[in-house]
């Protein structure tokens, strides 16, 4: 039987390009555009949708920095997020012994 998991949660994991976001922010908070700037190909639109997805799910918290002019905004981890540090690292660690 699977669990809970991989039946809510792991369904949002499965979608392509948010193992490269998660990699990102697993190196520290970044920005929009900081995260846009590390995983190229995406597009704004699939980058804020998957941020949106993430943050809804606990995985990331958006922070607002007023005192900056203009605003920005950072994305962070949560410890849920940074819990998922061995499942994002896992294919790559496959892929450097099996390619």
């Amino acid at each position: 039987m699977l669990s809970t998991f991989f039946l809510g949660t792991g369904r949002l994991l499965e979608q392509r390009w948010t193992f490269p976001i998660l990699a990102v922010l697993l190196n520290g908070a970044s920005t929009f555009t900081g995260i846009k700037r590390q995983v190229p190909g995406i597009s704004d639109r699939l980058l804020s949708l998957r941020l949106r997805s993430l943050a809804r799910d606990g995985f990331l918290i958006r922070e607002v920095e007023t005192e900056a002019i203009p605003v920005q905004i950072r994305y962070r981890l949560t410890k849920k997020g940074e819990e998922l540090a061995p499942v994002v690292a896992a294919p790559d660690r496959w892929a450097q012994a099996w390619l």
